[in-house]
């Protein structure tokens, strides 16, 4: 063996003798026979051997950190390179990598990216070498000391002092049968009746008469029994017909139906139903296309739906070319064109055929199609347009026009589908209502859980406890605890009641590498006497394969493993080979029911794809690759900080859908299928029941499940209950993107601003009730009102708003921003658009400077603003004192400051920057330079390092950083004392991160300073209330809120979207800022209203169905009354009493079962296409018909009784046949004929069954007879809210022309002609680059210098002349007063396309003596 010598080998000596003492004293306190004098003698020889190391050695869990060395210059410049080629790749066109000039804020953030180093700190325990660090007996040990990794001190754990293990007490009494119920759940994860007896002492019968309303009968055996929390929960509605069926045949089922009955979320009728949604019918998308479009009854429509993917084929009929006028892209072909709805000067000028568009129409059924798949709207130039006219590949002027077509076919689908037809409307939300309303979260609870081998001196939180109980009983779970709220507890404890029940025999916890050590070390403190399996030192091949080999060779209770090791396992290539083959047989399932050739093509190309890949991975089966995830026995995973395995690939024509994918995230998917299928074979070995049948596989625990975007939610769902998602249909992510979002198709810019491009957004998540609703069902949340830690305080509760009023000549850069939103060309986005007016102003927002204007004064600067509050603070704790990391008073008083910006950050070319205007007012108000630190000026790891140690010692009393370079991660809490919102964070997650910097366990200040900076009457006002809205959407998510119904994305930018509150606030008049605000209020009470009627007409539209339905059931109830005991009769008669089948009777029946096999088989294939409005009679039995009809989706056969109401049989399309290989065919025949005679046996069921319903309805209808339709109750405070609308409407127009605002704006035009600017001289000073090029300059400096030297000029002619110039015939320009922007805000709803006004675009100077480039966008 290699050691390090004798000092070595004894103290490895002496951590053996620990470890074996440790494992005695944990054996005795196990065992009844041991005395408490020899439990205490065996302690104190620990205490002793623990005491003679430490004083020896130091504590056991010591380590040194590596650190990799910082990356050279060369390595930076080498990772730097590669990045600017990948990102100059993306940016391309057509495979040609971009080659313009990189913005600056991309090149700043790759070189971020380029300092990281790969390879990662590491924990050094040299003391321990290989051979303890793998050794599997060896985590008791470690669990010995409770060891603070900051200040590297140890002290004893509960072991030392008092007994950690307890013997667990049988309970022989329970007072009330809940109780009994928990201690059974609790003993053996089941409710067992004569264990629930005996607790109660009472009978068996005694006991289930106790259980019901408590518990619920299986409907597989009475006998078993399952709880409430388990039963009303999941989808009730499926539950419910079930029951409903059962009870039919045995009354003790009632109590199921009437408990089910109960829990039934309320019948939706306010949902969204958009083009594309899988939910939505064929026929009705068929129904549809025929009425829009016109399509005659003669001509074929195939809509079909494979592989996740729509496509539409309509026959040629002669009203096409009306309807493509109407609906689609008709370009003008040529000068003699008559026929066409687009055309464009520009080719048409230059003798370009098609209106420079690429070649044919953009038809009705293709934009159909487009907008089924949600794929981008897109009309590309044709070749001759781009190479003789240097015309752009995206047509911009076509796609615009194709996009309006798009969302007028969208809107009126929308319309056609809810709100034309109410048989139409009722039926889709019938099966809405089916699909996403049947959802109910369940509620554990875990109070008499007792949790056997829990140390004695840990006592779980309330929430802890039912946390564990939902793992025990739930497939999966979504454990979103916020930071500090134990979640690591929860985890342990929730694996060893898996494994004590038996549920699972092999738990993995994977957790991040850099606290695998920490949480070994916690989990043999919370389970002294747990059989713990250590992964830590899996760091290469080697041990890895040695984790996996102890895992698999012995019984460990958990084992815990860090992430890159679990990672790195690989899935045998069996297993992948068998995933695909899943996916191959799914594709050949839909071969075989798709018509359209196109389709089959696809579908047939995917295949091939597929085969290739399963060949690959038998090739890969066959060869010995070493051991596997397979191998090492795991079968249920905790899953810790589970959002770093969020980049699921999922591909979407939807940009917030998209995702490329990582390793990390598939190697999880593949892990969890595997798991999947394995539980399936094992319910299928041991013959469990389906309802009795929970796939345990994993719990995945993260505070962030939803960061970026909604989106996010599907990979959790995809993750952890994929059969939520397939039970709804919308298993693919485009599927739920039609279901839960309503899209927009825009022109863009890239991020380099070289090239236009289509893309479709999320413009809002919809139906979000329902979404939240699918998300409760696995999510077990906990919020930091429930967490009772020991956290710093804001002062006063709450952040602290610090407003002040900006310069006045921001004031008139922000109204200049409203002329530009008016007139912005949208032909010609890279000039200006929406999203350049709203970053400008937020840049002016932020600080004049930052906008190129000149510096503002004082008390209207929030650099100096914000300095002065820094300055307070620091002045007020200068002589604060603080502990060191031993407890003892840091030599170093004064507390620290976090100020956080994300905008205007320092520049590698040392440009100024907020945060320098910010330093030099703290420079000049006294604050030493040297304690004020950015962390931009730290890049590299080691650097960061030293000043994160600086901060947290009192060397740094200020510290600027951005949200991304200060965020997760950033410990420096210890002595801060205030955090500044220089400016508003993105997201909700963006705030979340920064207040967590000083909100943190581990701060010495009780209490804490949370500042925001706001400019009044700018973009502040806004954008703060936008990031507030979406934290209350957060923590409506995490209260499973299912009230809302539409929202915003938590990464859109709402302002730039909004034109109207860019003109609202360029008036500069606080009354535009409240009317925005009252118009909200006013749309949110309305559309309550509107729900309000619409729950009025719903009960009158029920109360009218239920005034048809019942007279209908009635009637229906004596057909089945005539028909039940004729029809029942045929089982008990001595002769075959014969079937008539397709005209002719048979009185054998070997020849009946051929006749009706052929019947069947005729009649599946004359439906094909025909969907559920066409039926045809097979057969008659006993006088009764049986009629038949096929459905477009989906491979079936529906028989039934004709006019009888009773229920269906459904006969699957391969049964319909002989399998290849069947000997005797008969005996197929007469398999066929047995279902079909089996309808009359269940005729009675069907009976029960309508008479119950019959029940229902009529009291329904009794109890809706008696309902007096009301008002809406806040009917007066909507009146009083529109006439506070309708008054400040007024005034704002009075104001309009009122002395005040005539002197107003003509000192605005005053100050404008002072220095020679005209309407949108806010662009002119931060020009986009395609402007600067429009204008023949070479820079945007050099447009700024021109702006400045025209300044000079107008400031010298007006001395010359006086003071009046030219330029102050502005002053009765109409375009810049505040008119225009009401009329744009009473007609506008957030998008520039729909406002007009003046067409005359931006400023044109450099223009007029240019030469022809070839290509001119603004002709």
């Amino acid at each position: 063996m290699n050691t390090r010598g004798a000092k070595q080998v004894a103290e490895w000596g002496a951590l053996l003798t620990l470890r074996d003492t440790t494992r005695a004293l944990i054996d005795a306190q196990r065992s009844a026979a041991t005395s408490p004098g020899q439990r205490q003698a065996l302690r104190e020889i620990l205490g002793e051997q623990y005491d003679a190391y430490l004083a020896r050695y130091g504590p056991i869990n010591r380590f040194t950190m590596t650190v990799p060395k910082d990356l050279t210059e060369a390595q930076h410049e080498k990772a730097l390179a590669k990045l600017i080629e990948t990102w100059r790749t993306d940016e391309g066109v057509a495979g040609d990598p971009y080659t313009g000039k990189i913005p600056e804020d991309v090149l700043d953030r790759l070189s971020d990216e380029a300092w990281i180093n790969p390879k990662q700190p590491t924990k050094l325990q040299s003391h321990l070498g290989k051979a303890l660090r793998t050794d599997p007996t060896f985590a008791p040990v470690l669990a010995l000391e409770h060891f603070d990794e900051e200040t590297m001190t140890a002290r004893k754990a509960a072991i030392f002092h008092t007994d950690v293990l307890h013997s667990r007490e049988l309970r022989t009494h329970a007072d009330t049968v809940d109780e009994a119920m928990a201690i059974s759940l609790d003993e053996q994860a089941r409710l067992d009746v004569g264990r629930i007896a005996e607790l109660l002492g009472a009978t068996v019968e005694q006991a289930e008469t106790a259980m019901e309303g408590h518990a619920f009968r299986t409907l597989s055996d009475p006998t078993r029994w399952v709880s409430a929390a388990t039963y009303l929960s999941g989808n009730v509605r499926h539950k419910l017909a079930d029951a409903e069926e059962f009870a039919a045949l045995d009354p003790r089922y009632q109590t199921n139906v009437d408990a089910l009955t109960a829990v039934i979320p309320p019948r939706k009728t306010d949902v969204d139903v958009a083009l594309g949604a899988p939910w939505v019918p064929i026929e009705t998308y068929t129904q549809f296309v025929r009425e829009t479009f016109e399509v005659p009854d003669d001509v074929a429509v195939t809509i079909e739906r494979a592989a996740g993917r729509w496509s539409v084929a309509v026959g040629t009929y002669p009203g096409v070319r009306e309807q493509n006028l109407k609906w689609a892209l008709m370009p003008k072909r040529g000068s003699w064109a008559t026929v066409y709805n687009f055309e464009h000067r520009p080719a048409e000028d230059r003798g370009i055929k098609n209106a420079g568009v690429r070649a044919g129409d953009y038809e009705w059924p293709e934009l159909l199609t487009d907008l089924l798949n949600n794929e981008p709207i897109e009309i590309t130039s044709s070749k001759e347009f781009i190479e003789s006219a240097g015309a752009p590949v995206v047509h911009d002027a076509a796609t615009r026009a194709a996009q309006s077509k798009a969302r007028r076919l969208a809107q009126e689908f929308g319309q056609w589908a809810l709100h034309a037809d109410e048989v139409r409307r009722e039926q889709l939300l019938d099966i809405y209502n089916d699909k996403f309303n049947s959802l109910v979260a369940p509620v554990h609870s875990g109070e008499h859980m007792s949790f056997p081998g829990l140390g004695e001196k840990y006592t779980p939180y309330p929430y802890q406890r039912n946390a564990a109980a939902r793992i025990v009983s739930e497939p999966t779970v979504l454990l979103d605890h916020v930071v500090g709220a134990g979640k690591t507890g929860t985890i342990l404890m929730g694996a060893m009641e898996l494994k004590r029940l038996g549920l699972a025999d092999k738990p993995w916890v994977v957790v991040p590498n850099h606290i695998i050590d920490q949480v070994v070390r916690e989990a043999g403190q919370w389970y002294p006497g747990a059989r713990i399996l250590s992964g830590s030192a899996a760091t290469d091949a080697d041990g890895r394969r040695l984790l996996i080999a102890q895992s698999a060779s012995q019984d460990w209770d958990i084992v815990i493993v860090p992430r890159s090791a679990f990672s790195a396992i690989g899935v045998d290539p069996g297993t992948k080979a068998e995933y695909i083959r899943g996916q191959v047989s799914a594709l050949d399932a839909e071969l075989g029911t798709v018509e359209s050739h196109k389709t089959k093509k696809r579908l047939e190309a995917m295949k091939a794809k597929l085969e290739e890949k399963l060949e690959t991975a038998l090739e890969q089966a066959g060869k010995d690759r070493g051991l596997t995830f397979e191998a090492s026995g795991c079968d249920y995973l905790f899953v810790d900080e589970a959002h770093e395995f969020k980049n699921l690939a999922r591909a979407s024509g939807v940009t917030e859908l998209a995702n490329e994918g990582s390793h990390r995230a598939t190697d999880m998917d593949l892990k969890l299928n595997y798991l999947r299928s394995m539980r399936r074979e094992e319910a299928i070995t041991k013959g469990i029941p389906p309802e009795e049948y929970t796939e345990r596989v994993a719990t995945f625990a993260t505070g962030t499940p939803v960061a970026n975007s909604l989106a996010e939610l599907w990979v959790m769902q995809h993750y952890l209950r994929p059969d939520l998602l397939d039970d709804a249909g919308i298993s693919q992510i485009n599927d739920w993107g039609a279901t839960f979002t309503d899209t927009v198709e825009r022109v863009e810019l890239n991020s380099s601003g070289s090239r236009l491009r289509a893309v479709t957004r999320v413009g809002e998540f919809t139906n979000v009730g329902d979404l939240i609703g699918m998300t409760s069902v696995y999510t077990d949340a906990v919020t930091r009102d429930q967490v009772p830690a020991d956290l710093p305080v804001k002062d006063g509760g709450r952040n602290t708003d610090v407003t002040f009023t900006p310069a006045l000549e921001v004031q008139d850069f922000i109204a200049d921003l409203g002329y530009r939103a008016d007139h912005a060309d949208a032909k010609r986005p890279d000039l200006d658009n929406a999203l350049k007016v709203a970053n400008d102003g937020r840049n002016a927002t932020l600080d004049p400077r930052v906008a190129h204007l000149d510096a503002a004064p004082p008390e209207h600067s929030r650099a100096h603003i914000v300095a002065e509050r820094i300055l307070t603070v620091h002045n007020e704790s200068a002589e604060n004192t603080y502990l060191d990391s031993a407890g003892e008073p840091h030599p170093t008083p004064g507390a620290l400051q976090i100020v956080f910006c994300d905008r205007s950050t320092p520049k590698a070319d040392r440009s100024w920057s907020i945060y320098d205007g910010i330093r030099a007012e703290l420079i000049a108000g006294g604050m030493e330079p040297a304690q004020i630190a950015y962390v931009h000026d730290y890049p590299k790891p080691s650097e960061k390092a030293r000043l994160f140690e600086m901060c947290r010692t009192g060397r740094v009393a200020v510290v600027f950083g951005s949200t991304e370079k200060m965020g997760t991660g950033t410990n420096i809490q210890d002595r801060a004392i205030a955090l500044h919102h220089v400016d508003v964070p993105w997201r909700p997650a963006d705030l979340e991160q920064r207040e967590g910097r000083i909100i943190r366990q581990g701060n010495q200040n009780a209490h804490v300073k949370v500042f925001n900076y706001v400019a009044e009457k700018t973009f502040d006002t806004v954008m703060w209330q936008t990031v507030h809205r979406k934290t209350h959407f957060i923590e409506q998510l995490k209260k499973a809120d299912r009230t809302m119904r539409r929202v915003v994305d938590l990464d859109s930018d709402s302002l730039a979207e909004n034109s109207a509150m860019t003109k609202a606030l360029a008036t500069g008049d606080d009354r535009y800022i409240q009317q925005i605000e009252l118009d909200s209020q006013l749309q949110e009470l309305q559309s309550e209203a509107d729900s309000h009627f619409a729950e009025q007409h719903s009960i009158e539209r029920d109360r009218d169905r239920l005034r048809r339905e019942v007279p209908r059931a009635r009637e229906r109830i004596a057909g089945l009354a005539e028909a039940a005991p004729v029809l029942k009769a045929r089982r008990d008669a001595e002769q075959w009493p014969g079937l008539t089948i397709r005209g002719v009777f048979y009185d054998k029946r070997g020849e009946a079962a051929s006749a009706m096999a052929m019947a069947l088989q005729g009649t599946y294939q004359s439906l094909k296409g025909e969907g559920m409005t066409k039926s045809v009679i097979v057969a008659e039995m006993n006088g009764f018909p049986i009629e038949a009809c096929r459905p477009t989706q989906d491979s079936l056969l529906y028989l039934s009784f004709s006019a009888l109401g009773s229920s269906t049989k459904t006969i699957e399309a391969h049964d319909l046949y002989p399998r290849i290989g069947d000997g005797d065919r008969s005996q197929h025949s007469l398999g066929l004929l047995t279902r079909v005679e089996n309808m009359a046996y269940t005729v009675d069921t069907d009976l029960a069954k309508a008479q119950r319903t019959l029940d229902r309805d009529e009291q329904r209808l009794d109890d809706l007879e008696l309902i007096e339709l009301s008002d809406f109750p806040k009917a007066a405070q909507l009146k009083d809210l529109s006439n506070e609308v309708t008054r400040l409407r007024r005034e704002i127009k009075e104001a309009e022309t009122s002395p005040e605002a005539i002197a107003r704006d003509a000192a605005r035009a005053e100050r404008a002609a002072a220095k020679g600017r005209e309407p949108g001289w806010s662009l002119m000073l931060n020009p986009t680059p395609a402007l600067v090029e429009d204008l023949g300059m070479g820079s945007a400096d050099d447009v700024r210098a021109m702006m400045r030297d025209n300044e000079a000029a107008v400031a010298q002619a007006r001395r010359d002349t006086g003071g009046v110039t030219n330029a102050q015939s502005g002053a009765d320009d109409q375009s810049t007063q505040p008119g225009g922007f009401l009329r744009a805000m009473e007609h506008n709803t957030g998008t520039v396309g729909d406002w007009n006004g003046p067409d005359d675009g931006m400023p044109d100077a450099g223009h007029g003596n240019e030469p022809d480039n070839g290509y001119d966008l603004d002709t």
